[in-house]
């Protein structure tokens, strides 16, 4: 803690990964969830820590012990080493909001695609394989209990949001095309919060699909 203590005192630390499961100024939480967090640490005391969750937590405080708990985050199977911080942020160049946009998305799009260069852990999917994989979970009624709740309390909002974004982010670029598909997208998935809350899984594995096709068209309009 004295390192992130000393850090502080240059400015905010951005903190992570940390076990969300962990984070108990958060309802509900108290156990490792094996989910990945990250938030911004604005200054450590003797007993507490404050920092800015980007969940919707603002100034929130954590009695140390806890917050080295969920910063140890044993179950984070992507964490090489506990107690991850990145700090003393400096600006060696001047991009443009615009600039930055347009040199991403080379990254994006082999993201998009599904890279092959980087080791994952087995099993994991992604893009349309992962929608339709979830389909299926869901009307088998095999869905993993915990990912279900996941979902419901924040997959779906923050997944709806970014898309959003991601279409503000494209238009801003000029790419109506693909501006249009990921607007589409964050309505799809967005429409899947009342079936995941209410138990629709008819409802809920139909979205699944829909959402599925949509990854290669936008992958298509963007390369």
């Amino acid at each position: 803690m004295e390192r992130l203590r000393v850090a502080c005192a240059r400015g905010p630390v951005l903190v992570g990964p940390l076990e969300l499961g962990l984070l108990l100024h958060q309802p509900g939480a108290g156990q490792a969830v094996e989910a990945d967090h990250f938030l911004v640490v604005l200054e450590v005391d003797d007993d507490t820590v404050l920092m800015h969750d980007p969940q919707g937590y603002p100034y929130a405080t954590l009695p140390i012990a806890a917050f080295v708990e969920s910063w140890r985050g044993e179950l984070i199977s992507y964490l090489k080493r506990p107690f991850a911080m990145r700090s003393a942020f400096a600006r060696r160049i001047q991009v443009s909001p615009a600039e930055a946009l347009r040199r991403s998305l080379p990254g994006a799009l082999a993201w998009l695609a599904g890279r092959a260069d980087v080791s994952v852990s087995p099993g994991t999917l992604g893009q349309a394989q992962a929608a339709e994989r979830t389909a299926e979970l869901v009307e088998q009624g095999r869905l993993d209990p915990q990912v279900r709740d996941l979902m419901r309390a924040f997959a779906v909002r923050v997944g709806a949001r970014r898309l959003n974004d991601l279409a503000s982010c494209l238009r801003s670029l000029n790419l109506r095309e693909g501006a249009a598909i990921a607007a589409g997208q964050a309505r799809i998935v967005g429409g899947l919060q009342l079936p995941i809350v209410t138990g629709d899984d008819t409802a809920l594995a139909a979205g699944l699909r829909e959402l599925a096709p949509t990854y290669e068209r936008l992958r298509a309009v963007l390369t």
